[in-house]
């Protein structure tokens, strides 16, 4: 069976979704698929964010932040099917007004960048157009392709084109899907093969 892929989002439906992600270097970049050398920044790295005391935040946080930031869960999950091309720093999630924080989550740095994206195939929403001075046009995609040689039958990377999305193969978007019973807290969006 020829392999599909899903690009992984964090779900912006949830209550309480956002986390604010701690200031760091400019430099150093949780998005570009390479190897941080964890210097620059204090451990654990805190995340605020508005889930209240005895909430349950959910496991996958990179909508609107500039550090991914994951559960333990999703970590494990992750290992139990051999995935291990990401790095992790000790990180926590804090509601500073309510003196509450949820431990065991970690910033999440996906290795490997691959430019699968099919460019052609694909389909792009501009957002605000770029300009004369150099600014580059702003926008997303609403259907993304990608192609199949390129990908060399890879599980889980990044793509360079779409903001630097996490690429899962199908397996993987089957387990993140089955567990835990909650969920969590993705959305999942089929890629087209080319």
């Amino acid at each position: 069976m020829m392999s599909k892929y899903f690009w992984l989002r964090e779900s912006w439906v949830l209550d309480h979704t956002g986390v604010v992600a701690p200031e760091i270097e400019e430099e150093i970049d949780f998005f570009k698929g390479q190897l941080i050398d964890g210097q620059g920044f204090d451990k654990p790295l805190v995340f605020e964010t508005s889930y209240k005391s005895g909430a349950r935040p959910h496991h996958y946080f990179d909508y609107a932040t500039s550090i991914p930031v994951v559960s333990g869960l999703f970590v494990e999950a992750l290992g139990s099917v051999g995935i291990d091309n990401f790095q992790l720093f000790p990180a926590v999630l804090r509601n500073s007004k309510e003196g509450v924080e949820w431990e065991n989550y970690f910033a999440f740095n996906v290795l490997g960048m691959v430019d699968a994206t099919d460019l052609a195939s694909s389909q792009y929403s501009e957002i605000m157009k770029g300009n004369r001075e150099g600014m580059s046009s702003l926008g997303s995609f609403t259907v993304l392709a990608l192609k199949r040689e390129k990908t060399q039958g890879l599980f889980f990377f990044r793509e360079p084109h779409a903001g630097c999305l996490v690429m899962a193969e199908r397996q993987i978007r089957d387990l993140l899907r089955s567990q835990p019973e909650e969920g969590f807290g993705l959305l999942c969006h089929e890629v087209i093969m080319t």
